[in-house]
């Protein structure tokens, strides 16, 4: 505890850098009195640090086990005072995942033209996430890509194209779903019925809503 208490406040990379070592390596005291865990107070000040270091670090420890909750808290605590300026030059950065998962979050459109440059990603993840992206804010325009995506060799393009394509609907998604329904891989049929399901929700919600009207 005595480290951390040194860094509060302190904003150097040199204290991120050992912020994220604590978060990963830290005691986390587990069935003592004291009941406090570095890893999730380091996981903290990075929040409150803010800015892409912090970010980036965060980002790298979402699946750590036992402060997931922490994690993504310190992440929001960032989203929250991300200037757009901010998160549009991190999407032009060498690594814009962490950015594509605050827009993901805050489902702003303002990341779409870019975006949609990042589904030619050389790196998959990078990829995975602009279509992810796309379709929580139900962009139109990046159906004929998702389609594309869908049939490329690698799984997790097929996958999250077909879940992505759900989320923005339309009859044009919809066929191109129906006629992935045999796709050789199981993952790729995961996506494809998650994405039928989501287009069933979609024409559900809007037809309740004329009701209503």
């Amino acid at each position: 505890m005595g480290a951390l208490d040194e860094l509060k406040g302190d904003r150097s990379s040199k204290a991120i850098e050992i912020l994220s070592w604590l978060m990963h390596n830290g005691n986390s005291n587990f069935g003592e009195g004291t009941k406090f865990d570095e890893r999730a107070i380091a996981a903290g000040f990075l929040g409150e640090i803010g800015g892409e270091e912090a970010l980036r670090e965060l980002e790298g420890a979402r699946k750590i086990s036992d402060i997931e909750n922490d994690v993504k808290h310190a992440t929001i605590e960032i989203q929250k005072s991300s200037d757009v300026n901010v998160l549009l030059d991190g999407l032009s950065s060498a690594q814009p995942v962490p950015y594509l998962t605050l827009l993901i979050e805050r489902k702003d459109t303002v990341g779409v033209p870019k975006a949609m440059e990042l589904l030619d990603s050389s790196d998959i993840t990078t990829a995975v996430y602009a279509a992810r992206y796309l379709g929580v804010v139900k962009y139109e325009g990046a159906v004929d890509k998702l389609i594309m995506m869908m049939k490329s060799k690698f799984i997790d393009y097929q996958h999250v194209a077909g879940v992505a394509l759900g989320r923005i609907g339309g009859v044009q998604a919809k066929e191109a779903l129906f006629s992935s329904l045999n796709a050789s891989s199981q993952w790729a049929k995961s996506g494809v019925v998650k994405g039928l399901a989501l287009c069933l929700l979609m024409v559900n919600w809007i037809s309740k809503r004329k009701f209503r009207d």
